[in-house]
């Protein structure tokens, strides 16, 4: 699977969060259909998190999305590539 990671920006007038690196991700369960939900294992550089991912397609642009978070305020999104 190829992808690209997608910068997330949830701060308006607050500086912006660190990014942390990816160095690995696997995603399991995945089916390209619209609000499925599948799994992320992320590894960042400080620690391994799992993500619960819902899949999205963008009709304007033809691409599908992952956007993966999970309890801990960890989140990611990919947009993969054919």
């Amino acid at each position: 699977m190829h992808y690209e990671i997608m910068q997330l920006s949830w701060s308006k007038r607050r500086p912006l969060d660190k990014e942390k690196k990816v160095l690995n991700l696997q995603v399991e369960n995945f089916k390209k259909e619209i609000n499925h939900f599948c799994t992320m294992i992320v590894e960042f550089e400080d620690e391994t998190v799992t993500l619960k991912g819902r899949v999205t397609y963008n009709d304007i642009k033809n691409y599908w999305t992952i956007c993966g978070i999970n309890g801990g305020g960890n989140t990611l999104a990919i947009k993969l590539k054919d």
